[in-house]
C-alpha cells in the first residue's frame, strides 16, 4: 500500500513541476507581450501585434519543452519511438519552424507591415495580417490571397508602401499630321498643372517609336506613391482630352490604299 502511495505521490509531483514551469512560461510570456504591445515606439500596433502573438507563443512552447525534460522525458526518445510518426512530425515541425522564422525576419526587417500595398510576383494587394506562419493579401481584383511566410520570403516581393515616389510611363500616340512639338507642350502643361505629379524629377515626354499609324510617345512622370494607383487609373484619360481639345489628333489603326487605274487599251 505504502509503495502505491509513494508511486502515486511520484507522479503527482511530476504533475506539479510539469505544471508549475509551463504555467510560469505563460505568465513570462504573457508579461512580454503587454511589454512589447506598450512599446509604441518600435512600430505600429499591427507590427507590435504579430511581433507579441509570435513571442508568447514561442515561449508557451519552450515551456512545455523544458517542463517535459524536468520531469524525466526524452524529446529525442519519443522522436525515436514514434517511428515514421515521429519523422512526419518532424518534417512538419521543420516546415514550420521555417514558416515562423520567415515571419519574425518579415516583422523585424519591417520588408512588409499590416496595410502596406505590396506585389508578390505579379499580384498586386493590400497585407490584410499577418500571422505566425502565414500572410493574407487582399488583391486588388477583390481576392484573399493566404501566402506561407516561408514561401513569401522567397518570392519577388516589391512593397510600394516603402516608397515615397513611383514614376508613370504611358505610351501615347499621334497622327504623323499632328505637331510633335505641340503634344510635348499640351502634355507637359498639363503635367504641371497636376496636383499630384511631382516636379522633381520633371516630367519627361519623347518620341519612343514610329508606328503604322501614329507617332508614339513615352510619357514619364512621378507621383506620390500612396497616389499612384489613383493616378494611373485617372491620368491617361485626362490627357487623351487635354490633346484633342488642343487639336492633336489620336489616330485608331488605318491603313492607306492606293488604287491604280488600268490603262485604257
Amino acid at each position: 500500500m505504502l509503495e502505491v502511495i509513494l508511486a502515486y505521490w511520484a507522479y503527482v509531483k511530476k504533475i506539479a513541476v510539469f505544471s508549475i514551469i509551463v504555467i510560469f512560461f505563460y505568465l513570462v510570456a504573457k508579461l512580454a507581450s503587454n511589454r512589447i504591445l506598450k512599446a509604441r515606439f518600435i512600430g505600429d500596433i499591427n507590427y507590435l501585434k504579430s511581433l507579441a502573438r509570435i513571442t508568447k507563443l514561442s515561449l508557451v512552447i519552450i515551456g512545455i519543452l523544458i517542463g517535459l525534460a524536468s520531469i524525466g522525458v526524452s524529446l529525442s526518445g519519443l522522436l525515436a519511438a514514434a517511428g515514421f510518426t515521429g519523422i512526419v512530425v518532424g518534417l512538419a515541425a521543420q516546415q514550420t519552424l521555417g514558416h515562423l522564422i520567415a515571419g519574425l525576419t518579415l516583422l523585424f526587417e519591417g520588408r512588409a507591415r499590416i496595410g502596406d500595398v505590396v506585389k508578390i510576383n505579379d499580384f498586386w494587394g493590400t497585407i490584410e495580417s499577418i500571422s505566425l506562419l502565414s500572410t493574407q493579401v487582399r488583391l486588388f481584383t477583390g481576392e484573399l490571397l493566404t501566402v506561407p511566410n516561408q514561401t513569401l520570403m522567397s518570392s519577388l516581393l516589391t512593397n510600394a508602401s516603402n516608397l515615397k515616389a513611383r514614376r508613370i510611363d504611358l505610351d501615347i500616340g499621334i497622327s504623323y499630321l499632328s505637331s510633335i512639338d505641340k503634344a510635348r507642350d499640351v502634355i507637359i502643361g498639363y503635367l504641371r498643372r497636376h496636383p499630384y505629379v511631382l516636379a522633381y524629377p520633371e516630367p519627361r515626354v519623347f518620341i519612343d517609336s514610329l508606328g503604322e499609324s501614329s507617332v508614339n510617345l513615352r510619357v514619364m512622370l512621378w507621383v506620390p506613391a500612396s497616389k499612384w494607383f489613383d493616378v494611373r487609373g485617372s491620368i491617361i484619360g485626362e490627357l487623351k482630352n487635354e490633346l484633342e481639345k488642343n487639336g492633336i489628333e489620336i489616330p485608331f489603326p488605318q491603313r492607306v490604299v492606293w488604287l491604280k487605274q488600268a490603262e485604257k487599251s
